[in-house]
């Protein structure tokens, strides 16, 4: 009787035990989802355009990558040695470096892809034209040495590219071209060795622009979004597999979104990048990037929390 008595309370203050913690568990996730997000604190990092050969008009869907070296590099669509646009870093303090001028010629102008950190150290990215054709993909070393991947030329490989690569998996470059140049030109996405050889995995048929780069899934995919095109002409969600064989997962329709680009609104075709009215939201991540209200100067900023929380929180 004794035993079963003993039983009987153990078990019993197990239960309690149990609840409780399974009650406490509740009450602090109910508990920490009443508490409000964080406000965002933004620190201006490094304002451009203030000294000669600057960088200038950062933004758009430019990607920044962090180089091996800690320092942040990306692409400004005007400004450098020739004010056609330039290859930059920066370091986590606001210190700004000119790595490489682009103009004109096989180095091309309007550099709007910004940086993408390759698995050999290098920066990969695109320019929307070049003296030789309608754009060129290009690598650039961390001191500035300049290579030519890959000079679009519109017989099939697409046009005006104004989104970055990714590095797939299988260590090649993966991009797409745009509509926006003109010249009957069909969005494209493409493959890239980083020796240069460019294979196109799929044109659009259907007004599809794309000036948003790929991600790659972890599924192996990638996927991406149309400006425009899809069934309803208003963009569209993809995906393709490594051979190129595109499947559309959704068609905006106008009340759902439209003109989808990477994470950012541009400004509508023929409105001029240095327009005053336009401001670029804040893109999440270490640093963002915003076009002031002001058509010559922009500036980089950081992105922290405006009250650290506390070890314990």
């Amino acid at each position: 009787m004794k035993k079963l008595l003993l039983n009987y309370v153990r078990r019993t203050k197990s239960l309690r035990i149990g609840t409780a913690l399974v009650l406490g568990t509740l009450v602090l996730a109910v508990a920490g989802a009443a508490v409000p997000a964080q406000a965002q604190a933004y620190t201006v990092q490094y304002t451009f355009g203030n000294v000669s050969l600057d960088p200038i008009q950062p933004g758009g869907i430019a990607e920044i990558a962090q180089g091996r070296d800690g320092n942040l590099y990306s692409t400004s669509t005007i400004g450098g040695a020739t004010n056609e646009g330039a290859l930059f870093n920066m370091s986590p303090l606001g210190a700004m470096t000119l790595v490489f001028s682009f103009g004109g010629g096989i180095a091309g102008n309007l550099p709007y892809s910004g940086a993408t950190l390759g698995s050999d150290g290098n920066f990969y990215g695109t320019t929307n034209h070049t003296g030789e054709g309608p754009g060129s993909a290009w690598k650039v070393t961390p001191t500035g040495t300049f290579t030519n991947l890959y000079t679009f030329s519109n017989t099939g490989d697409g046009a005006c590219p104004w989104a970055g690569q990714i590095q797939g998996t299988d260590g090649n470059y993966y991009g797409t071209t745009s509509t926006v140049c003109g010249f009957g030109s069909l969005s494209t996405v493409y493959k890239l060795t980083s020796t240069g050889t460019l294979t196109t995995l799929y044109s659009f048929t259907d007004g599809s622009n794309l000036t948003a780069p790929l991600v790659q899934g972890t599924d192996g995919n990638f996927y991406g979004v149309t400006e425009s095109g899809g069934a309803n002409g208003d963009g569209a969600v993809f995906k393709m597999t490594w051979n190129g064989t595109v499947t559309t997962l959704h068609s905006f329709t106008g009340t759902d979104g439209n003109q989808r680009t990477q994470a950012s609104a541009k400004p509508p075709m023929g409105t001029s990048m240095e327009s005053p009215t336009w401001v670029e939201a804040p893109m999440p991540g270490l640093f963002s990037k915003s076009l002031r209200a002001v058509p010559t100067t922009s500036c980089m900023t950081s992105m922290e929390p405006a009250t650290a929380p506390s070890r314990g929180a």
